[in-house]
């Protein structure tokens, strides 16, 4: 399965097509510091009292941001249910943050538990323009600029995970709005924001048939 744009070739495989929409921004934010101090101590001069508290923020909010970086990576965690062989992801560490993170979605983790049965590995991989992705024998490769934008890259990956838990129903029109559809749902869960839309002309050009009974395969894995 790929992602592809209007103008790019495609190998016979599924395709997941794009057309570019206005510029993706990641969601803005960042980790907040305690409001309230719990530790007491007796009084200091004030000077050095105010270093203290400055400090003692700073050091909250470390710790803060090691706990977030630990929880991303299920650093500390049990492995979430469905969550694929981390050593078969390979190419950045992003790419293991959004496995993990989709992992943690109730239609994500159903879609890698199935995507798992036949065996798959993820990367990350230089695709013609306006392709997203791709799944083809077993691996899904996405593309090194959905990467760079995080609703992209959750986007990308949920869609072409659709594919890879339904391999053996071929593809279709029908396939390909619908797993564009729960990927664009679980990227609205996971990284809210702007993000590309699917470019169905790419694939009416190849004579892909209207459906291939993609609801009845979703439903088996309980989606």
């Amino acid at each position: 399965m790929i992602i592809q744009s209007a103008n790019a070739g495609l190998p016979n495989c599924n395709p997941l097509s794009s057309t570019p929409n206005a510029a993706s921004r990641p969601p803005s934010g960042g980790t907040g510091y305690p409001t309230a101090d719990t530790f007491q101590a007796a009084p200091q001069p004030a000077g050095l009292q105010q270093q203290f508290q400055v400090l003692t923020k700073q050091v909250d909010a470390v710790a803060q941001t090691v706990q977030q970086i630990k929880a991303d990576f299920g650093v500390g965690a049990a492995k979430p249910a469905g969550a694929p062989n981390l050593g078969n992801v390979t190419g950045d560490p992003r790419l293991l943050q959004a496995t993990q993170q989709i992992a943690r979605d109730p239609a994500g983790a159903k879609l890698e538990q199935a995507a798992q049965a036949p065996g798959l590995k993820l990367q990350v991989g230089n695709l013609p323009p306006g392709v997203m992705g791709v799944t083809q024998n077993g691996t899904i490769t996405i593309n090194s600029q959905a990467v760079n934008n995080k609703p992209d890259l959750i986007h990308t990956l949920a869609h072409e995970l659709g594919h890879a838990a339904t391999p053996k129903d071929g593809d279709s029109i029908a396939e390909e709005q619908a797993v564009d559809q729960l990927g664009q749902q679980i990227q609205q869960r996971i990284a809210p924001g702007p993000t590309f839309h699917l470019d169905l002309g790419a694939y009416q050009g190849q004579g892909l048939p209207q459906d291939n009974g993609i609801r009845s395969s979703l439903a088996k894995i309980g989606l």
